[in-house]
C-alpha cells in the first residue's frame, strides 16, 4: 500500500526510516552521535504501524524533561480523537501502553542521553508506537485478547500518514502549552484519559504486585497509590529506556 509521506508543521524536520532498526532507535543514535538535534521527527515508512519519534534537547532537569514522556502521549491521544470515529475510546495505562477500545494497541518511549553537571540531559527522545494493522494469521482465536489493532476496532481507515502528521501537530502544540504554563495542563489532561484513576487497581511493577486506589500522578509522573500500609510512589524513571543497542 504506497501512501504520500507526512508533512510536517514548522519547527519539526521529518525523516523517513525504513526497516530496522526503527525510528525510536535512529534516533536516539543519531542524538548520541550529535547528528540529530531538537525538532527532527523519525517516522517508519511501514504502513501497518505508526511509529514515531521526537528528539528533544532539555533545557531543565531530568525529572522535570521526563513529563515529555505524557506530554507525547497527551498528544497522541487527541491526534487520534481527531481523526478516530467519535464511539472509538482512548485511554492511557500508566507508566507507557495506549489502549483502544480497552486494549493495548500500543505504547510510549522514551530515552534519554547523559547529563551534565546540572543534571540536564544532552538529548532525549521520545516515541509513539501503534499496531494499525495486524496480520490475523499470526495470531490463534482468542490469543492476546488484551491486545489490539485499529482495524480491530473500527479504525481500520485511518493511515501512518494521517497518525504522523496529526501527531506532530499536536505534540508541537502540547509542548508549547508546557513551555508556557508548565505541566499542569498536561497533567490534567493525561489523567482525564488514564485507566483505573482514582479506583482500585492492581499493578505489576519491578516483580510485584502492588493494590491500591491510582490517586494521581506527581509533577515528575511517579504513579501515586494509596494501598491499605499507606501511599507509595512508583518512580517513572524505571520506564526510561536504556541507549538502545
Amino acid at each position: 500500500m504506497h501512501l504520500p509521506d507526512p508533512t510536517f508543521p514548522p519547527l519539526l524536520t521529518g525523516h523517513p526510516v525504513k526497516g530496522k532498526p526503527g525510528p525510536f532507535e535512529v534516533a536516539c543514535a543519531k542524538a548520541a552521535a550529535g547528528e540529530a538535534g531538537a525538532g527532527d521527527v523519525f517516522w517508519a515508512r511501514d504502513t501497518a504501524r505508526l511509529d514515531w519519534a521526537c528528539v528533544l534537547e532539555p533545557e531543565v532537569k531530568t525529572s522535570r524533561a521526563l513529563q515529555m514522556h505524557f506530554t507525547a502521549m497527551l498528544a497522541f491521544g487527541d491526534a487520534f480523537g481527531a481523526i478516530s470515529p467519535p464511539e472509538v475510546a482512548l485511554q492511557f495505562r500508566w507508566p507507557s501502553a495506549l489502549l483502544v477500545n480497552g486494549a493495548v494497541a500500543g505504547a510510549a518511549r522514551i530515552s534519554v542521553g547523559p547529563e551534565n553537571d546540572e543534571g540536564i540531559a544532552d538529548w532525549m527522545t521520545v516515541g509513539i508506537g501503534l499496531t494499525i494493522k495486524r496480520d490475523q494469521a499470526d495470531f490463534e482465536p482468542g490469543e492476546a485478547p488484551d491486545e489490539t489493532a485499529l482495524d480491530q476496532e473500527g479504525c481500520g481507515e485511518i493511515t501512518r500518514t494521517e497518525l504522523v502528521e496529526s501527531l506532530s501537530r499536536h505534540f508541537l502544540n502540547w509542548v508549547h502549552t508546557w513551555n508556557e504554563e508548565g505541566f499542569k495542563a498536561v497533567h490534567e489532561g493525561w489523567l482525564s484519559k488514564a485507566e483505573s484513576w482514582q479506583d482500585i487497581m492492581a499493578i505489576d511493577w519491578e516483580d510485584e504486585v502492588h493494590m491500591g486506589t491510582f490517586v494521581t500522578i506527581d509533577d515528575e509522573g511517579n504513579m501515586l497509590l494509596q494501598t491499605e500500609t499507606g501511599m507509595i510512589s512508583l518512580p517513572i524513571a524505571k520506564a526510561v529506556e536504556a541507549m538502545p543497542a
